[in-house]
C-alpha cells in the first residue's frame, strides 16, 4: 500500500548513514554497451535491484576484505555473469573486458556469485557447512562458474565473503509484509511458510551467525505472533495453504526449487559439484 511505501522510505532515509560512492563511469558504460538488463525484475527494473544491492552493501556490509569502495561493486555486478535461471546479461566473450575493469578480488567474487546463488537454492552446500565437523579447517573450495562451467577456487575467507553477499542479495527478495502469521487463518505457522526466499534466507543467516561469520549489520527477522488484519484477499490457494501442514508445504517448495536449479544447470552443462580442501594437520598434532 502507499502507506507501507511511505513508512519504508521514511525508515530508509533515517537510517542510511551516508551516500554510497559513485559508480565508476567505465563500469556504467560496460553495463550499458556490453550487457542486457532489460528483463523485468520482481518489484521494478533489473537496474533498481542492482543499485539497491550496491547501496545496501555500502551502508551495512562491515568486512574490509575488498575495501569499502570495492565491495558494493560486487553486488552491483552480481547478476552480470548469470542468475538462478539461465538468463545471462553479458556474453562469456566479454569476460576479458569485465576483468580488465575490476580488481582481481572483485572479479573473482562477481563470477562466483551465480554459482553461490544456485548453491543457496539447492541447499546442500549450506547444510554441508552447517553440519561440518571440520568447518574451520577448510582451506578452500573449488566450484564451477555458471557462465562457462570453468572451475575456480576460493579461499575459505573468500567463501565466507561470498556467502555474506548472498545474504545481502536475499534481502531484496523477502516478502515485505505478513512475515508473521494470522492466528485465525494460519494457526500452525508463518503466512510465508511457502516462501523459498524466506526459508533460504533464514538458513543462510543462521549459518553465518552460528559460525561467527556474519559480516552484514542485519538483525534476525522476527516472525510476528499477533493476528494480521491486512492479509491479502482470501482465495483458493490461501484456503489450501491454510489447511496443509507448514512442514509439508515448505518441504514441497524446497524440493521443487532444488529440481529447478538442477534443471537449469543441466540445460547449460553447468556442474553444481564442489570440493573442499582442508588444512593439513602436522604429524605431531
Amino acid at each position: 500500500s502507499d502507506a507501507s511505501v511511505a513508512r519504508i522510505l521514511a525508515l530508509y532515509n533515517e537510517q542510511v548513514p551516508d551516500s554510497p560512492p559513485p559508480i565508476p563511469p567505465e563500469i556504467l558504460h560496460f553495463m550499458s554497451e556490453e550487457c542486457d538488463f532489460r528483463v523485468e525484475h520482481a518489484d521494478g527494473s533489473f537496474m533498481d535491484h542492482l543499485r539497491w544491492c550496491h547501496d545496501f552493501t555500502h551502508c551495512w556490509y562491515k568486512s574490509d576484505a575488498l575495501g569499502s569502495d570495492s565491495a558494493p561493486l560486487v553486488l552491483l555486478l552480481h547478476s552480470i555473469t548469470g542468475v538462478a535461471t539461465n538468463f545471462f546479461p553479458m556474453k562469456a566473450s566479454s569476460l576479458p573486458k569485465l576483468e580488465a575493469l575490476l580488481s582481481p578480488p572483485v572479479f573473482k567474487q562477481v563470477v562466483a556469485f551465480p554459482t553461490f546463488l544456485r548453491f543457496l537454492k539447492q541447499r546442500s552446500f549450506i547444510r554441508d557447512l552447517q553440519s561440518s565437523s571440520n568447518l574451520f579447517q577448510i582451506q578452500s573450495v573449488t566450484l564451477h562458474r555458471v557462465i562457462d562451467n570453468k572451475p575456480m577456487t576460493l579461499t575459505s575467507d573468500e567463501m565466507w565473503v561470498a556467502l555474506n553477499y548472498q545474504l545481502i542479495h536475499s534481502l531484496d527478495f523477502l516478502p515485505l509484509t505478513h512475515l508473521g502469521h494470522a492466528k485465525k487463518q494460519f494457526p500452525n505457522g508463518s503466512y510465508h511458510f511457502d516462501s523459498a526466499f524466506l526459508s533460504e534466507y533464514h538458513e543462510l543467516y543462521n549459518l553465518l551467525l552460528s559460525k561467527n561469520k556474519l559480516f552484514v549489520d542485519v538483525k534476525p527477522i522476527q516472525l510476528l505472533s499477533e493476528e494480521l488484519t491486512d492479509c491479502p484477499p482470501w482465495n483458493f490457494y490461501s484456503f489450501v495453504k491454510g489447511m496443509l501442514s507448514p512442514k509439508l508445504v515448505s518441504a514441497t517448495v524446497e524440493k521443487l526449487t532444488f529440481q529447478n536449479v538442477q534443471r537449469f544447470s543441466d540445460e547449460i552443462g553447468h556442474s553444481l559439484t564442489y570440493e573442499f580442501s582442508y588444512i593439513k594437520k602436522r604429524d605431531d598434532e
